[in-house]
């Protein structure tokens, strides 16, 4: 095995693409969506005898106080055929978490922070396989741990009866009222939908990413990012921004007007995304988290179009300084009590 930085954009996305439930946030187009931010990432993989990726991830750095840290998001992605190995897979884990702390890490780096697309747990959930030579600490989860997915292998017939009753009499509201799904075009498009969020932020009482997230991940998530809106009438009342990469699409953003809220929009535009995810062949519909105690509406409205729930493995923290590694996680306790 090696380790090594990857370029080969084609090659990074290929793997991913294969895995199923293909991760969109450990693509070249989610890095470059980040790059566009000034962020600074790299990305790395882990390739077999025959020069084959086997795992790859996304690095992100982040800077705390005089420390740095890195995350990957939704990674490392390990190739599935090593999911159901437990020797092969720890033996793959191992050698990538060795060669992390060799070659990349230096002494300014807290920890990593990883949200692996495999369960690194044994069956009593309480050991990492043979990784404990590495502390690694259970963290606060920083995208949702939970899901909810549609198989778009089913019929359309089967889609709609697996969904709860109201959502489908919402569904056929919204086409009776003649609410129509349409695109995003240009620059006034996308403004429609940034205002869109701000209503929906007030309405709803949270808070929003910055204006040029929303931005930079339509401009630079190219045709893999898409913006769909419905209108009635003259009015624009719902939107929603998607991600289409792999075998998966994925509800990235939604937001509504305070008019004719009646007309159940959202529930047409989430129904006629997920028939155009499965006619252009994509095998999955990630709902894109769900969790009753944080968004118990949100959530309602998601589990409402059935599918099953997925959990990922979690968040966990790969601890290099210890000391200040109990600093920081008191501080960031204390800031999300009080923020």
């Amino acid at each position: 095995m090696e380790f090594k930085e990857i370029r080969d954009d084609h090659k990074l996305n290929t793997f991913l693409k294969k895995q199923g439930f293909s991760q969109f946030l450990q693509s070249s187009y989610w890095r470059d969506i980040l790059h566009a931010q000034n962020q600074k990432i790299h990305c790395f993989v882990v390739v077999d005898d025959n020069n084959d990726i086997i795992l790859s991830s996304l690095f992100v750095q982040y800077n705390y106080n005089s420390f740095k840290y890195y995350y990957l998001p939704r990674g490392p992605v390990l190739d599935k055929k090593y999911n159901e190995k437990k020797e092969l897979k720890a033996e793959v884990l191992d050698f990538f978490f060795f060669e992390l702390k060799e070659k990349i890490i230096n002494k300014k780096t807290l920890f990593i922070r990883f949200e692996p697309n495999f369960n690194i747990l044994d069956k009593d959930r309480n050991t990492i396989y043979n990784l404990n030579s590495f502390n690694i600490k259970r963290s606060l989860d920083i995208q949702p741990s939970k899901t909810r997915i549609l198989d778009l292998e089913n019929s359309e017939e089967e889609l709609l009866k697996d969904m709860h009753s109201k959502t489908r009499y919402n569904i056929r509201l919204a086409k009776r009222k003649e609410v129509e799904i349409l695109g995003a075009k240009d620059e006034k498009d996308f403004e429609t939908f940034i205002n869109l969020l701000k209503t929906t932020g007030e309405r709803n009482k949270f808070s929003l990413h910055q204006e040029k997230h929303y931005r930079k991940l339509y401009e630079n998530g190219k045709d893999k990012v898409k913006i769909y809106f419905a209108k009635h009438g003259d009015d624009i009342i719902a939107g929603a921004m998607f991600s289409f990469f792999g075998d998966t699409v994925t509800y990235l953003h939604g937001a509504s007007a305070n008019k004719k809220r009646n007309l159940m929009a959202p529930h047409l535009l989430q129904w006629q995304t997920i028939l155009k995810a499965k006619n252009k062949g994509f095998k999955y519909y990630d709902f894109g988290g769900i969790d009753e105690k944080k968004w118990p509406g949100v959530t309602r409205f998601k589990v409402g179009f059935g599918g099953r729930e997925y959990e990922f493995a979690g968040t966990y923290d790969l601890v290099l300084k210890p000391l200040s590694y109990y600093i920081y996680s008191v501080v960031r306790k204390i800031r999300r009590k009080f923020l």
